[in-house]
């Protein structure tokens, strides 16, 4: 009789006829974590401060943090990546992102979105296909690539990629999860074009609408999507306050387009930015980028599907630690303290054993070329933020020297990373500049010029681009550019500028402006942006006589 009597109280509460307080029914929870834009790091980071030091982020933490997230939630786990999973480290390059994958797949990822920088690699040796190393790593993935909203101009359909889907049904420990996953539709002008010229990117919103209907209809209980476009919050510590959010971040945008309750969990990504705020009903995380941070949500489910916003908890992005000081954390501080193994949710942190076993061959084919000295020894770290020139403008300054030519334009988001003082190492050099863009000269008007810079003002929220021989000043709704001396720029006046060739392909749009420009006047030039910048620093920053013979890596 107890028996009978608790199922029909059961029943009563799932049919909606009360009971609620005096028979409550556990909700029904899954756990959806996940990094995003790892940008092929594999190794963490060391932070020094008065000779002590703690390590941070990358890969092999990652999967520490994953290792604590699955003991404590087992089946009711779902790893997922946002995308720009293997550009920008030697390890991934030499392997054309294959360890990468290799590790996600130990690792027990379940499904990634398509990100812009998936395509860099091009094809392979010989293979007109130009998306043919893109298609090895999809179809080398234990997990399914999504990416609803890319289109086969040809076709008009989604490409007929092995292992690349719209969206996918997973079993998350009994409970059915509807995963969908987009990319930027600005992939042409943030991916060198001739890369992704046979595909249109569709504004998401019909998209994700279309999809998540959809997978309702096939009897999901939770909607999750995989957005390769962020948003940016400078605070989140209350998931409720949106008010340092940008409401304009691609992400934002997307979710207040979408009718309430097509999504319930949204995992962003590549704005390298972080989020943990409910926006239009959806629980919205996104980590920062290279390993530093994990998003997960507690998203506990209504009876009838959907997420039930009060049961849930939406967690802040975990920083990713390998080691922390005795007080917590792992970042800088004013003075050292003792160092202790890093704990999250009880477990002491360690890279799992198989993926660090996986990764060891890659690791030890790069070894060599990553430590190898190139004959530089800085007096004081470089950054691509802060007083004096930037790192990035000696970017700059090192391709006009190479070019010989008096002005130079270096966007931002090719310099990936910043400098530490000391010797430096291949690896070192290779980690600020990872794309291999090779120098080309142009000959441009004056107003050609300052179009070019406003373009990138423009692209980058306000924030002017690296430059050499050139000054942008005013605000960033109105930039002033002229020569670095003050001189104004003569608008019919031709000027010889040197940039990367993904800008003078036509990345960040900036194709309107050299295909216009004087082909007799344009030069791709037998030198990447990479070789240039270490001559520069080789010539301004010699080591002295007694540190290691000043050596050249082969690249």
């Amino acid at each position: 009789m107890k028996h009978r009597c608790l199922f029909f109280l059961l029943f009563v509460e799932i049919s909606g006829f009360g009971c609620r307080k005096t028979t409550p029914v556990p909700a029904t929870c899954v756990v959806v974590a996940g990094s995003t834009d790892l940008h092929g790091v594999v190794d963490p980071q060391t932070l020094a401060v008065e000779g002590v030091t703690v390590r941070h982020g990358g890969l092999s933490t990652l999967s520490g943090y994953f290792g604590a997230l699955r003991q404590r939630f087992g089946r009711k786990l779902l790893l997922v990546d946002g995308g720009d999973i293997y550009q920008g480290t030697l390890v991934a390059k030499v392997s054309k992102g294959a360890a990468i994958i290799a590790a996600y797949n130990l690792m027990g990822y379940r499904a990634a979105a398509l990100g812009n920088h998936e395509f860099d690699y091009g094809g392979e040796d010989g293979d007109p296909d130009v998306n043919s190393v893109l298609k090895a790593r999809i179809r080398q993935a234990r997990f399914p690539f999504l990416a609803a909203n890319v289109i086969d101009r040809e076709s008009g359909r989604r490409p007929s990629w092995q292992n690349l889907e719209a969206s996918e049904i997973i079993d998350v420990g009994g409970t059915p999860v509807g995963v969908i996953g987009v990319i930027t539709p600005e992939a042409p002008q943030v991916t060198t074009p001739q890369l992704v010229a046979g595909l249109d990117f569709l504004d998401p919103v019909a998209v994700v609408t279309s999809e998540a209907r959809r997978l309702r209809a096939d009897g999901v209980m939770l909607v999750v999507l995989l957005a390769h476009l962020g948003g940016k919050c400078a605070k989140v510590d209350d998931p409720d306050d949106l008010s340092s959010c940008d409401p304009d971040s691609e992400l934002h945008r997307l979710l207040t387009s979408l009718p309430k309750g097509t999504v319930d969990v949204a995992f962003g990504g590549h704005t390298h930015s972080k989020v943990a705020h409910w926006v239009n009903g959806a629980a919205a995380i996104q980590p920062l980028a290279q390993g530093r941070q994990l998003g997960y949500v507690e998203a506990c489910l209504k009876p009838a599907g959907g997420i039930d916003r009060q049961a849930s908890t939406l967690h802040a992005p975990v920083s990713l630690c390998l080691d922390e000081w005795e007080d917590g954390g792992c970042g800088p501080r004013p003075h050292a303290a003792r160092v202790v193994p890093a704990k999250f949710l009880g477990t002491e942190i360690h890279p799992q054993a198989e993926v660090e076993a996986a990764l060891a061959p890659y690791r030890a084919q790069v070894h060599d070329l990553a430590a190898k000295p190139i004959g530089v020894r800085l007096p004081r770290p470089l950054t691509r933020e802060g007083d004096g020139p930037s790192l990035g403008d000696l970017v700059a300054r090192a391709m006009a020297e190479s070019a010989a030519v008096p002005l130079a334009v270096q966007n931002r988001g090719g310099v990936r990373d910043d400098l530490k003082a000391g010797e430096l190492t291949f690896g070192d050099a290779f980690q600020v500049l990872p794309f291999e863009n090779r120098l080309v000269v142009y000959d441009l008007t004056g107003e050609e010029v300052r179009e070019l810079v406003e373009l990138l003002v423009e692209r980058r929220d306000g924030l002017p681009p690296f430059v050499a021989g050139l000054a942008v000043r005013g605000s960033p709704a109105e930039p002033q550019v002229t020569l670095a001396d003050g001189a104004p720029l003569e608008d019919l006046r031709t000027y010889r500028l040197v940039t990367n060739d993904y800008l003078g392909m036509g990345g960040e749009g900036a194709g309107r402006i050299f295909n216009k420009a004087d082909k007799d006047g344009r030069r791709l030039l037998d030198q990447s942006v990479l070789d240039a910048f270490i001559d520069y620093l080789t010539r301004h920053f010699p080591s002295p006589p007694e540190a290691a013979p000043r050596r050249r890596a082969s690249h």
